[in-house]
């Protein structure tokens, strides 16, 4: 999954919709800048999760193998914690997350 295909799923529901498993702090996955993460977060709303892809959207990620860019086509991986290990984000895994209402 991209981040212009998590935006379009996530602009396409109401912004107030809760669930129960959301994700905040987009960063690059293990330090790096080849593929984009998100922390996992408790109840969250949609709106929460479309800012915070908002967000990644808007940031520059630069370094020093492939300089300034963008990670809008980069996979995507949900971390429990910034530092850590993450599983990456599939069409189907968000579906699940969607459909868990808080």
């Amino acid at each position: 999954m991209t981040l212009d295909a998590l935006m379009r799923i996530l602009q396409s529901r109401p912004a107030t919709e809760r669930v129960a498993v959301g994700f905040a702090q987009p960063h690059g996955y293990l330090g790096g800048w080849q593929h984009l993460a998100f922390v996992l977060t408790g109840d969250s709303s949609i709106g929460d999760m479309t800012d915070a892809a908002r967000k990644a959207a808007a940031m520059t990620y630069a370094d020093w193998k492939t300089g300034a860019g963008h990670l809008h086509d980069a996979g995507i991986y949900l971390v429990a914690r910034i530092d850590g290990p993450g599983v990456q984000l599939t069409e189907s895994a968000l579906a699940d997350m969607l459909a868990a209402h808080a």
